[in-house]
């Protein structure tokens, strides 16, 4: 895994109409991200907390993800940005740009976002398009152990790269409502996490299409894969904690209490078989 890196902005192109208001960037190291931050006066900057163990977690767990990195944005770079007329969210004329960091996201021009309603696989063909197929059921699982209550039927948060030679890549994005919407890390209550959400990805034409099309085998032992991808997650969890810069806020009893509530084997192996039930 790579260190996650720091980078500066040195230009901002515009702001997009999301519900985070990120603004598209160009930095220093001559690449674009997608840069969002909390307007939150004191931490734990809970959104990006969980933009970072969510990006890392998947990473660990094999499902392909787009590069992340923090981002500063120097206030003499937004007030440039200001004198250029583009339209922007007010909340930004009082935050502190020197004081916090962006967590970004590397744009990628060749993805779309999938929309669920109108998309399922009609044959193998289709699904061999994809490269990585399975990742959408993992994708699906993840979201139930680690309570992430946002991505559903008509809020995807999932994107297809289509710069692969004819292929497609699902691509998950925004971590930002996991652990239930809760941000008190240290008192963290299981029991709200643990209830899949009713609009769950796993319920969606394109789930039960890539779970009829896959090699049965692979599907009757995709569980074994998640287990053991949780389990490494947990055996590097550390290195993951590590990249959230300390300026958000995690705190070591809020470290412990998420590595508490993931290391639970039990949910773990009954979580990891989850998307037999949309099996049909």
């Amino acid at each position: 895994m790579k260190v996650l890196k720091h980078i500066t902005a040195i230009q901002i192109l515009h702001q997009k109409r999301t519900n985070s208001v990120p603004f598209f960037v160009l930095c220093d190291d001559g690449e674009l991200y997608i840069a969002k931050s909390m307007f939150k006066p004191s931490p734990p900057i809970s959104d990006l907390v969980n933009e970072i163990l969510g990006v890392y977690f998947l990473q660990i767990m094999q499902v392909s993800v787009i590069e992340p990195a923090i981002i500063k944005i120097p206030q003499e770079v937004f007030e440039t940005f200001k004198l250029s007329g583009e339209k922007y969210e007010n909340k930004y004329d009082k935050l502190a740009f020197d004081k916090v960091l962006f967590f970004g996201s590397t744009n990628l021009a060749t993805t779309t976002e999938l929309d669920l309603y109108n998309i399922s696989l009609k044959n193998k063909y289709e699904y061999n398009k994809y490269i990585n197929p399975l990742d959408f059921i993992k994708i699906g699982v993840f979201d139930y152990w680690i309570g992430n209550m946002d991505r559903k039927d008509n809020n995807s948060n999932i994107l297809i790269d289509e710069s692969l030679d004819g292929k497609f890549k699902f691509l998950p994005i925004d971590h930002t409502y996991t652990f239930a919407h809760q941000s008190n890390y240290k008192a963290i209550r299981l029991e709200l996490m643990s209830h899949p959400h009713s609009r769950t990805i796993l319920k969606t034409p394109m789930s039960k299409s890539i779970l009829n099309f896959a090699d049965s085998k692979i599907i009757s032992n995709l569980h074994n894969t998640i287990f053991e991808g949780f389990n490494d997650v947990i055996q590097n969890i550390d290195f993951v904690f590590g990249q959230v810069p300390s300026s958000f806020g995690l705190s070591k009893a809020g470290k412990k209490k998420i590595k508490d509530i993931l290391s639970d084997k039990n949910r773990n192996k009954e979580v990891s078989k989850i998307y037999f039930n949309y099996i049909k």
